[in-house]
């Protein structure tokens, strides 16, 4: 026979799994809940990391354009004089050539190519000046107009005459420590 005692604690077990099984379940649907909150809100953080990840690449893609585009830029410049002063020295070579190879043969000289087109009234101007010290004020006050710096061959077509003319009061105004010389660029001093 089962006893008063046995029935209670059959009870107690009954009502202790069902209550065990109560709560089970109440946790089982807190924690999908919970997962299901916990997934919703790192889904979102992932979306907002890409979507500034990608903005993120955006703007460096176009500092990065902007940069390059300065630069090319930047690498143009500094090569156009240098461009233009080999040129100017083929050109010169090549005058130089041929004027060598016609006194070789005994040919008149032609004339170089840096002077044609000149009226003879500007080169002899620039002669005359040249002989009575003239051109070196004439160069140094060129100089002085560029103070960022200003090129032999930029200074005989502001005075129009070729440039080759210039190197003799160049050099004296560079012993003269009026004018200094930084590349191929002439600066006041």
């Amino acid at each position: 026979m089962v006893t008063a005692i046995e029935k209670d604690t059959a009870k107690t077990l009954a009502d202790f799994r069902s209550s065990h099984r109560e709560m089970s379940e109440a946790q089982r649907a807190e924690l999908v809940r919970t997962t299901k909150e916990r997934i919703g809100e790192v889904s979102k953080k992932l979306t907002e990391f890409e979507r500034e990840h990608q903005e993120m690449a955006r703007q460096l893609r176009e500092e990065l354009s902007s940069f390059q585009k300065k630069m090319e830029r930047e690498v143009a410049e500094m090569r156009a004089p240098v461009i233009a002063d080999l040129k100017e020295a083929r050109r010169n070579w090549q005058n130089l050539a041929k004027v060598m190879a016609a006194k070789r043969v005994g040919k008149p000289i032609p004339a170089a190519r840096a002077e044609m087109g000149v009226s003879q009234a500007v080169k002899e101007e620039a002669e005359e000046a040249f002989e009575t010290g003239e051109l070196k004020e004439r160069v140094l006050k060129v100089i002085q107009a560029h103070p960022g710096g200003i090129t032999l061959p930029e200074i005989g077509k502001v005075l129009r005459i070729a440039y080759i003319r210039i190197s003799r009061p160049i050099k004296g105004l560079l012993e003269e420590m009026v004018v200094t010389k930084r590349d191929s660029e002439y600066f006041p001093a």
